[in-house]
């Protein structure tokens, strides 16, 4: 090693300790580590070792700044690897106590019109949940704003055999719906707002499309304004 530290006796202490007060406003860093050989394709810049159950790292950002910056020119390679084994804790958690009022807790965004890669994927081999949302506040729990013209904006693709596909619960409702399908566009072309399609011959046992009503109340209403078969 071209410098050895061992401080083995610490208590409150510091084994290296770098600071400085300069009100100078030039571009510097008070640390720096370069590996400046593009072949020593073996060396890490800097490794962490922490044995104890305690922070690795711990950045105390005051400065109204970025407190970790990536800039990596990476093409094939991971920007950023995580790996834990991990059994009743979270791997990554991100907390804002802030009252915000724009921006994002978390944004993932792909800037590049012309690439078709996916933005975001979860990954999940166990039996619980992939996604989670635990929606406290009076907003949108899920809110899609899609622009794609010719695409679908949900597609789900299932090998779900005995199971429901889509499941929604609302046993709490009053004045509300549990769902609304609402259309206003002026377009006069053909088509079909809803369409429920069993696509095989085959499937001699599937209703299409079943309505149970326990209440003393319409089980099916179609209110028919325009020039046209309501049924």
């Amino acid at each position: 090693s071209a410098v050895d530290i061992r401080a083995d006796t610490l208590t409150t202490g510091a084994a290296l300790y770098a600071a400085s007060n300069s009100a100078d406003t030039s571009t510097r860093n008070v640390v720096k580590f370069i590996n400046e050989h593009a072949s020593a394709s073996g060396a890490t810049v800097l490794h962490l070792k922490q044995d104890a159950a305690q922070n690795g790292v711990f950045i105390d950002q005051n400065g109204n700044g970025t407190a970790l910056n990536i800039d990596t020119e990476a093409t094939s390679a991971t920007a950023l690897f995580l790996a834990s084994q991990n059994t009743s804790g979270t791997v990554v958690n991100f907390n804002n106590n802030a009252i915000q009022t724009s921006g994002s807790v978390l944004a993932v965004i792909q800037e590049h019109a012309s690439s078709s890669t996916t933005t975001l994927r979860v990954r999940n081999d166990g039996t619980g949940d992939a996604l989670f949302v635990d929606h406290n506040g009076n907003g949108a729990a899920i809110s899609i704003d899609s622009e794609s013209t010719s695409t679908s904006v949900i597609d789900i693709v299932d090998a779900t055999t005995t199971g429901t596909v889509i499941n929604t619960q609302a046993h709490s409702l009053t004045s509300g719906r549990i769902a609304n399908f609402y259309s206003a566009s002026s377009d006069s072309s053909t088509r079909q707002l809803v369409q429920i399609f069993n696509d095989h011959t085959s499937a001699s046992g599937t209703t299409a499309l079943q309505v149970r009503q326990d209440a003393a109340q319409t089980g099916l209403f179609i209110d028919q304004n325009g020039n046209g078969t309501a049924l």
